[in-house]
């Protein structure tokens, strides 16, 4: 037995005694009715005819109320079905009928059977159609097959439906800022990549900054002594100068287009230097070939266990150590007069006044490094309907302790639950917040397990101190900072986050965040991304692990301000196909009219 067909048989199970006692009602209407005809004294053809032909229409009948039982009933096992469909790319294989016995139409009553089969079928699930067209053919007859004595066509809008092939959002980056970053708490980005614009600056103490996927910084960075550690686990690209007065470990390639300062540094793979190379207190040690374009400033001996290509000088007293029994080569061009500088190589190379083409020679990989490349599709929120971003605001979710100010987790609770259909963006509440909405009192054990799409408003505040209610895990949240004075203050949270903070483009104020309050083993799943020109504060607090979260930000692809056609929007993804709303209550046949023929 197939999936499809375990599903209808258990949803049969489950629901059976509810459409078999429907259509039993209806057999009988139609017995009565076809009774009456033949009583009538008129014994003829004519007679007996129209009887059957009544009593086939009453199959016909029941035929229609189980198609619609079998999504009113049948909870998830209704999308199922259709997506069944979808995937087989055609309403007319064996996939496409709802009800049929083993050797053709179902049975009902004696000399009365049926069939329900998908045979029209319009997908295209969006934010402004999230609904499926459908028409059901309904076949009767006397007996499991042969010649069918009536049909009928059932149109039906299916609702209360969504679909990730449309709405897949896979994010290139867990963290994007346009905006120079003022970094006090330490930033651990795990399992995806981030990339900054603008300039960095990380002025904590006793902090760790953590990277495990491609890192690209287009502007100046700068990190102070005294991190705890700063680790690259992948590749890393720094457009701007580097001013590195930590130990720092670069486990992939680093490519250093101009200046870089570093203190201390241990490169395990290929590295380029694009400019000035500044090495201050040591020890640096590059275990892969490293590449210098420009002078190297240093009074340390710098430890090497591969190829060394120079066109430029040492400025100050250091040299270069080889490794002893490695076979390593250092490559130098007529610049380098310090020839007394290098040591335990097993040759070495003068190439005269022709310049190294040292990027050819170490081969490193960058494509995909500028920043356009990198840069995460914007959003757009107006692509929510009016109605639905205008209908609830923060007064309708405040009121913790009687402060109208105060997010009530029961109210936002209870407004997701009773919210109508038609009110919700894709399942997803929405909340304009026009005013000032705190939640400096919510903690880690105020958990929501909803979807909801809050929307800071020109004039609105999320003032978090810190604090937000904990994501449970099928929840998705959305803050979206829109244009003007909006602002997000000090947002944090005791628990876990899910979902996606986007600040537009044309917003004016600094925002920041906080996690000083954050508990030991939360993260963020999801992605934040800043495409303001005002600084984002990164404030006081531990780092805060934020990591991938596919299923928590995959329905803002339908936000995307200029999507592709087809396919997911972002990075890497695969949406998951028909599925209910929030994967709650059923499909919702609305009947759109009914033929007999």
């Amino acid at each position: 037995m197939n999936c499809l067909k375990k599903l209808l048989t258990e949803s049969r199970a489950s629901n059976g005694s509810v459409i078999v006692g429907v259509l039993a009602a209806l057999v009988f209407i139609a017995i009565v009715v076809s009774s009456m005809v033949k009583n009538t004294g008129a014994q003829s053809a004519n007679s007996v005819g129209h009887a059957s032909a009544l009593t086939m229409y009453g199959t016909a009948r029941s035929g229609i109320v189980a198609t619609e039982g079998f999504f009113l009933n049948g909870g998830a096992v209704g999308a199922e079905f259709l997506d069944a469909v979808d995937k087989s790319g055609t309403t007319g294989g064996p996939e496409s009928f709802l009800f049929n016995g083993a050797n053709g139409r179902q049975p009902i009553a004696a000399g009365r059977f049926f069939s329900s089969r998908l045979k029209y079928y319009q997908n295209k699930l969006d934010a402004t159609q999230p609904h499926i067209n459908a028409g059901f053919e309904i076949g009767v007859g006397k007996n499991a097959s042969g010649k069918e004595m009536k049909k009928a066509w059932a149109f039906y809008r299916l609702e209360n439906l969504t679909a990730d092939s449309f709405a897949g959002y896979a994010p290139k980056n867990l963290f994007y800022s346009e905006a120079q970053v003022m970094a006090d708490a330490g930033m651990d980005v795990g399992g995806g990549a981030a990339t900054f614009k603008d300039a960095v600056i990380f002025n904590g103490n006793n902090i760790d900054l953590l990277f495990d996927g491609s890192v690209y910084f287009h502007d100046k960075v700068t990190v102070p002594s005294g991190i705890k550690k700063f680790q690259f686990d992948s590749t890393v690209f720094f457009n701007g100068a580097a001013d590195i007065q930590s130990e720092v470990a670069f486990k992939k390639w680093a490519f250093f287009t101009t200046t870089a300062s570093i203190n201390k540094g241990m490169f395990e793979d290929k590295v380029y230097f694009g400019g000035l190379a500044d090495f201050l207190n040591g020890p640096v040690t590059f275990k892969g070939a490293a590449g210098f374009a420009g002078n190297i400033r240093t009074n340390l001996t710098v430890n090497t266990e591969k190829n060394v290509y120079i066109n430029g000088n040492f400025d100050y007293n250091g040299k270069f150590d080889g490794a002893a029994g490695v076979d390593d080569t250092i490559y130098r061009t007529s610049n380098f007069t310090a020839i007394n500088r290098y040591q335990n190589f097993s040759d070495s190379i003068n190439t005269g006044a022709t310049p190294i083409n040292i990027l050819q020679k170490l081969n490193i990989n960058t494509a995909g490094m500028t920043i356009n490349e990198r840069k995460d599709p914007e959003l757009d929120i107006t692509k929510i309907p009016a109605a639905i971003r205008n209908k609830y605001t923060h007064n309708d979710i405040g009121g913790h302790n009687g402060a109208a100010n105060q997010l009530s987790m029961n109210k936002l609770k209870q407004l997701y639950q009773t919210a109508d259909p038609s009110d919700l963006y894709m399942g997803y509440l929405v909340i304009s917040v026009k005013g000032d909405l705190n939640t400096n009192h919510l903690t880690v054990n105020d958990v929501f397990d909803g979807k909801v799409i809050f929307i800071i408003e020109n004039g609105g505040k999320l003032a978090s101190n810190g604090s937000f209610y904990n994501g449970g895990p099928n929840s998705s949240t959305l803050i979206y900072v829109n244009a003007g004075s909006g602002q997000l203050d000090q947002f944090g949270t005791e628990g876990d986050f899910r979902g996606l903070i986007y600040i537009d483009k044309n917003n004016t104020a600094n925002n920041s965040f906080n996690f000083t309050k954050q508990t030991s083993g939360r993260k963020i799943y999801g992605a934040i991304h800043n495409f303001s020109s005002k600084q984002l504060i990164w404030n006081a607090g531990h780092q805060v692990p934020l990591v991938s979260c596919p299923e928590a930000v995959s329905a803002f692809g339908s936000l995307v301000k200029d999507p592709p056609v087809g396919g997911i929007v972002g990075g890497s993804g695969s949406g998951s196909g028909i599925s209910l709303i929030d994967g709650k209550g059923y499909v919702k046949p609305v009947p759109l009219g009914y033929y007999f023929y």
